[in-house]
């Protein structure tokens, strides 16, 4: 039953690959993101912020960025940015709920309670500089070395740069006009997101 649902999946990618050119819109076009405020940071560190909000008793998007391509950009950044499962994440401590250096997931409820403090932000960034310690079975390591190979290894100057960004901003939103509600995720995307993740699914 697996085998026949991943060969209509397949059928499915191919075909909306030829007739799109973009294989990810076969997701990405019913994909609707986690209720809260996105921000997206560019290269130049100017931010832009927008709001999503469904009514789940309808199912319907009540708030939605309005800019196409904003909205395209936090689909695509926000599904590549999940953790597979709250069991794995990268902060062991489960206060930051994204899974890579370019992105920055919380509770807006953990900046006001204080599980969110530098400690976290380092603690987040500590491992994912070098996500190899973290594997502690030789045979999950053997398989890091060899993804590590196929993609590359961790941008440190990147990385160093996104975690002095978040702890110089992440709790002065405010002064780019970025509003809070207090609850739903914060949800961060940092810099050339898109081009590094199409670059490494390439390079896979």
């Amino acid at each position: 039953m697996l085998k026949d649902c991943l060969e209509i999946f397949s059928e499915e990618l191919r075909r909306v690959e030829k007739e799109t050119g973009d294989g990810d819109r076969l997701v990405l076009d019913t994909y609707v993101p986690a209720d809260g405020t996105y921000v997206l940071v560019d290269s130049y560190g100017q931010v832009r912020s927008y709001t999503i909000k469904m009514d789940k008793k309808k199912r319907i998007v009540e708030q939605n960025p309005e800019d196409r391509e904003a909205r395209k950009k936090i689909c695509f950044y926000d599904y590549h940015s999940r953790l597979v499962s709250m069991d794995k994440p990268q902060d062991p401590k489960k206060v930051i709920h994204s899974n890579n250096y370019l992105s920055f997931w919380v509770k807006q409820e953990s900046l006001e309670n204080g599980k969110l403090d530098e400690a976290a932000i380092d603690r987040y960034f500590d491992v994912l500089r070098n996500p190899r310690e973290k594997y502690k079975k030789p045979q999950d390591r053997k398989m890091y070395d060899y993804i590590v190979k196929q993609i590359g290894d961790v941008d440190q100057s990147k990385l160093e740069r996104n975690r002095v960004w978040i702890k110089e901003n992440i709790f002065q939103l405010g002064k780019w006009n970025v509003s809070l509600s207090g609850k739903n995720y914060l949800k961060i995307f940092l810099r050339m997101m898109k081009k590094f993740i199409l670059q490494k699914n390439r390079d896979m």
